[in-house]
């Protein structure tokens, strides 16, 4: 019972199933919860196979409430070798994502179990104040073909599932993830953070030493108005984006020509790469949803710090307490 659940959970569940001198007998709160975690600190010979880069203990294949939670552990070839993938969800979650329309996908480097590299995440939109993490994937690499193995994977593994198809989803700029997406889901919009887009233009800004010139010198309102255009819609950026740039003063400096070159190629005038279709927000705003991925990566933040960094192995890094939470 006791590599099970929170602490207040096993506690309350010994107390239903014995009498109360037990708990007395067994100390304070804090003595009671010292003994769990000592408990959960005893591995038995398949959870300390799965550390040592094996098969999934059989308890972390299931929810704390005993349910189906590994979907599958598969490993694949791509261009760099083998890459294996375990991905978890339970009945529930998928569920809420074979009703959800729309999704969050992002994944963190920050707190990852060894061997793997990412830990990967789909969330339901369920509502503007609700983004509930359904999919977690443990993944080696960052290749095309490992996150459209994981999306297959996802679409068999419910029947509700294999008719699924979003119509959005959001995350960052990676082109791996967006052509996996657009594979597996032709039909479906994926569209990138907004956040992510203005720290890329502001990247290259600072990489062309025009940023501060961007944020206190002459040109700042032409930075400013730069950074409404995520807001028009996507037929009429092109037009918008070439009138902001009319507004600066001739003749126009090299490196703020580089930085207006660089946005034409790649984000106005891309028909591949970041069209314009993929980082308007005016759908978004006038639907009410996130412009941005914050959401996800404040789940990752708040994940990354709950797990002890000093040694990242997979039984330290239990998932199925945020399925269920």
């Amino acid at each position: 019972m006791a590599n099970h659940g929170r602490p207040r959970e096993v506690i309350n569940a010994v107390r239903k199933k014995y009498p109360p001198l037990v708990s007395i007998a067994t100390g304070s709160y804090n003595a009671k919860r010292k003994i769990i975690y000592k408990a959960k600190g005893v591995k038995d010979d398949d959870t300390m196979e799965m550390d040592r880069g094996g098969d999934v203990a059989p308890q972390f294949a299931r929810t704390l409430n005993g349910e189906r939670f590994l979907v599958k552990d598969s490993t694949i070839q791509t261009a760099t070798g083998a890459s294996r993938m375990v991905v978890f969800a339970s009945d529930f979650g998928v569920d809420l994502l074979a009703d959800s329309r729309t999704v969050f996908c992002d994944g963190t480097f920050d707190a990852v179990p060894s061997p793997f590299t990412q830990l990967f995440t789909i969330h339901a939109y369920v509502s503007e104040s609700v983004v509930r993490p359904v999919v977690f994937c443990f993944l080696s690499d960052k290749q095309t073909a490992s996150y459209e193995a994981v999306l297959k994977i996802v679409s068999e593994s419910h029947p509700r599932l294999t008719v699924w198809e979003p119509l959005l989803v959001i995350c960052d700029f990676e082109i791996a993830l967006k052509n996996a997406f657009r594979s597996q889901f032709p039909r479906t919009c994926v569209q990138g953070c907004l956040f992510h887009l203005l720290q890329s233009w502001r990247r290259k800004a600072e990489q062309l030493h025009i940023y501060e010139e961007f944020t206190k010198g002459s040109i700042k309102d032409f930075w400013a108005r730069l950074k409404s255009i995520p807001f028009i819609d996507a037929s009429q950026t092109k037009q918008f984006f070439d009138l902001i740039v009319a507004t600066v003063a001739m003749p126009i400096p090299q490196n703020i020509q580089d930085f207006i070159d660089y946005l034409s190629r790649f984000y106005i005038e891309s028909t591949d790469r970041f069209p314009p279709s993929m980082w308007s927000v005016v759908d978004r705003t006038m639907n009410g949803i996130h412009r941005t991925t914050n959401v996800v990566e404040t789940w990752h933040k708040m994940l990354t710090s709950v797990f002890s960094k000093k040694k990242w192995i997979v039984t330290s890094f239990d998932v199925r307490s945020f399925d269920e939470s």
